[in-house]
């Protein structure tokens, strides 16, 4: 399976929703950004999170989220970091499949 094209469900949608709302805060708290600032972030967020549908959507949406806003740069290595693991554990399951055929 492809891992760009698998989808995301509401649950991964809300879990990625909840950390862009703890980022803003956590930001804003720290002074890192400005309240104006926190409102656009929030705002582009709510235009834009409906739109992902794929892993491939999510890391698009999180790359231009963190383009514009670096306090999100953090979300984005994280789910980077989950697309890996995931691309490799299709390449252990690939390789036990293969293994077991050639066993048998």
């Amino acid at each position: 399976m492809d891992q760009n094209s698998e989808t995301i469900d509401e649950k991964k949608k809300t879990q990625i929703e909840e950390q862009i709302v703890r980022s803003i805060i956590t930001a804003y708290e720290r002074r890192e950004i400005e309240y104006y600032e926190l409102k656009e972030a929030a705002k582009y967020t709510l235009d834009h999170i409906d739109n992902v549908k794929t892993y491939f959507d999510l890391l698009y949406f999180l790359e231009n989220l963190s383009g514009y806003w670096k306090i999100f740069k953090n979300i984005l290595t994280l789910e980077s970091g989950v697309k890996e693991k995931m691309k490799e554990q299709e390449i252990i399951n690939r390789l036990s499949q293969h293994i077991k055929n050639i066993a048998h």
